[in-house]
């Protein structure tokens, strides 16, 4: 009986005339290019064994040869040695100094501040932090709680510690210092201040932006001239005493006949840029007014204030006073709780508040 013509060997070439050749690092794509080159030429499983070799360092010859799978001839086999003998000492794709990168990145931008800030931070840092914890890099996400919270913005910071403090999730020392929660529960409170913001602008998206400034507005930019004026004359007072309600009467009338006066005139056109930056009288920030203030909302609906018009009262229905070189969240803050004054205790400088 004649015995089965042997099956002719198929020469492997490099794709494209392109060198291909292993010096003993990255081992698997070092095994998909020649896998590839095989798959070209229509080379076997055993053509790929043999003439390994070829395509391999001269100083990795010796280990070549005592791998399982090198003699007799088995891809598999000698795919599988390769991959462990080799894949070890592979590179690795990322390391604890790039979660520090990525944060120190944020902090000079000062810090993650709006939902598509947050959006592209989270898009980075979660591979890293999932290869690091599949590699036991790190024992658990618990070691980078601080770096996660730090690479957010001071307001964005302070709103999730507003949010721990209200959830009673804030943990307080023995000597009554401040410690951030586990990750996860970090975690749902960032979430929930970012949600609560993407819901803010939506509210803002569908109101439409008159042309012109509204009465509101124009309010708010006379009692700003006002409280101008009264800063540059008034004598700076330790001690100043609680308007009586012949000074408040004296006040709003003085504020109606500057508002009737403004209204009468007409408004002048002015410069584009000429008119200086509205300020609002809530909580004292440029670049709104307190149809628009984040701080005066949270506050209303915590039940903290009531507005009424332009007037503020206190829970126990107590009218705020105005008063233009004071905050009237000040005013607000002071009526808190027994547990706010806690915030006057040292914080831990590792949570990085």
């Amino acid at each position: 009986m004649a015995e089965p013509a042997a099956v002719e060997a198929v020469k492997i070439k490099p794709p494209h005339g392109k060198s291909l050749k292993f010096d003993g690092t990255n081992v698997e794509r070092f095994l998909h290019q020649y896998q590839v080159a095989a798959r070209l030429d229509k080379a076997s499983g055993r053509d790929m064994a043999e003439q390994l070799f070829f395509f391999v360092d001269d100083g990795l010859l010796d280990v070549l040869e005592t791998l399982e799978g090198y003699e007799p001839p088995d891809w598999t086999k000698l795919r599988a040695s390769m991959l462990s003998y080799w894949g070890d000492i592979d590179i690795a794709k990322f390391t604890a100094r790039d979660m520090i990168a990525l944060k120190e990145q944020w902090i000079a931008k000062g810090g993650v501040s709006s939902v598509a800030d947050y959006q592209a931070f989270r898009k980075d840092w979660e591979p890293i932090q999932s290869y690091l914890l599949a590699k036991d890099h790190i024992e658990s996400v618990e070691e980078i709680r601080n770096d996660y919270y730090q690479s957010l913005s001071l307001a964005v910071q302070e709103r999730i510690r507003d949010k721990l403090f209200k959830d009673d999730t804030m943990i307080t020392t023995a000597d009554r210092r401040f410690k951030l929660p586990k990750f996860e529960i970090l975690k749902t409170a960032i979430n929930d201040v970012m949600r609560r913001q993407t819901a803010l602008i939506f509210e803002d998206s569908k109101v439409t932006k008159p042309a012109a400034a509204t009465l509101l507005q124009d309010s708010n930019e006379v009692m700003r001239k006002m409280g101008t004026e009264r800063c540059a004359k008034d004598v700076p007072q330790k001690d100043k005493p609680v308007p009586t309600m012949d000074d408040l009467t004296k006040m709003f009338k003085s504020f109606e006949q500057k508002l009737e006066q403004k209204f009468a005139t007409g408004r002048q056109p002015q410069a584009q840029g000429s008119r200086p930056p509205m300020v609002c009288y809530y909580c004292h920030r440029e670049g709104h007014g307190t149809s628009r203030c984040f701080e005066l909302q949270k506050d209303k609906d915590d039940k903290l204030v009531e507005q009424r018009g332009t007037n503020f009262f206190l829970p126990n229905g107590a009218l705020i006073p105005w008063d233009s070189s004071r905050l009237i969240r000040h005013v607000v803050a002071s009526f808190q709780p027994p547990r706010a004054t806690t915030s006057q205790a040292s914080v831990e400088p590792a949570t990085g508040f």
